[in-house]
């Protein structure tokens, strides 16, 4: 077996690789998202307000309702835009990976048909 076809047969297995570590990347990208300290501190002051609400310590007024509303709403928004191009992302390295096994059984093949001529 010749370099060349070492090289066509570990190519596809590079670009394995490439794709293997930018997923990794962005799966921690995606975790330091959602487990930062300011979700544990707004999740905290979700929690007080609840507890003094229900106690009746706070007593909130329409429009405070509404801006908590509102600002719940934007940030389920955000979330779902967020899942949205993650699951793009997701759906590209799906491809990529069709097109490695592609391309990985085309080298076996390419390699096979060298090694066969005289």
């Amino acid at each position: 077996m010749k370099n060349r076809d070492i090289a066509i047969l570990l190519a596809p297995s590079i670009v394995f690789a490439i794709v293997g570590i930018t997923a990794f990347i962005l799966s921690q990208s995606i975790q330091r998202y959602t487990d930062t300290p300011r979700e544990s501190e707004h999740r905290q002051k979700y929690d007080t307000l609840v507890t003094n609400v229900v106690s009746g310590k706070w007593q909130l007024t329409t429009d405070r309702w509404l801006g908590i509303l509102f600002l719940a709403e934007k940030t389920a928004e955000s979330e779902r835009a967020v899942n949205v191009s993650t699951g793009i992302e997701v759906r590209d390295f799906v491809d990529l990976a069709a097109i490695g096994i592609f391309w990985q059984v085309a080298a076996v093949f390419i390699v096979r048909r060298r090694l066969r001529q005289p």
